[in-house]
């Protein structure tokens, strides 16, 4: 795959012809099919790295093709009283006996008391403003968002299981969207300079890495 100005093609496979995911304000990737060029053409950020094209693209075939149960490639987040936190495991004394929904509320209050820091230590730092309405649910096609007309700021539920730096990253990344509304040149250039590791934290998102690096998954 070379790159592009914005985008890049693929041969499409044998006997598919149905368009996939359209492109919509706001998304970052998107893949459709070109019926006159017989072809996929697939979208992405002008500067995104090659290591993060294919996770990316992986995602998008594999929903079209109806193969991709959300958790289903996910390392597995549970185990008896043991649950991934924060990018480690941590025990939970009851939570084997808790409800799915008790869980929820216990996994979003543990991710809004950590947001209700990093909201504003980076809101500071990106010189934005701090006093946010902070939603929290179970978003499957995006980790985070920002409302254009109040402010608010919404996150994905699943982010309670990745380590601080991830959130942190995602919480930045739309912090940005109050001085560009897109995902051009100029939008990453301002996230880039508070936050350079990015992109190594997006590849953790996509690749649905949770755990700490120095962590193996045994350390219960």
């Amino acid at each position: 795959m070379a790159t592009g100005n914005a985008s890049s093609t693929l041969l499409l496979p044998a006997g598919e012809r149905v368009l996939l995911c359209p492109r919509k304000g706001g998304r970052t990737y998107s893949l459709r099919y070109d019926e006159a060029r017989d072809l996929f053409l697939f979208s992405f950020p002008r500067g995104l790295p090659e290591s993060l094209w294919h996770p990316a693209l992986e995602r998008l075939l594999a929903r079209y093709r109806g193969k991709y149960p959300m958790e289903k490639k996910e390392r597995k987040r549970e185990s008896g009283d043991a649950i991934l936190l924060f990018g480690k495991w941590e025990r939970v004394p009851g939570l084997s006996l808790m409800t799915e929904k008790t869980k929820e509320r216990y996994l979003e209050r543990r991710l809004r008391e950590y947001l209700a820091r990093a909201v504003p230590l980076w809101a500071g730092r990106m010189g934005t403003r701090g006093d946010r309405i902070v939603k929290i649910g179970p978003y499957r096609s995006q980790f985070g968002s920002n409302n254009a007309r109040d402010g608010s700021l919404a996150f994905a539920l699943t982010l309670v299981h990745y380590p601080g730096r991830v959130i942190d990253s995602v919480v930045a990344h739309e912090l940005a969207h109050d001085f560009r509304r897109d995902h051009g040149p100029l939008f990453y250039q301002r996230l880039l300079e508070h936050f350079p590791d990015y992109w190594e934290c997006r590849r953790r998102l996509l690749r649905r890495e949770c755990l700490e690096e120095e962590q193996d998954g045994t350390n219960r």
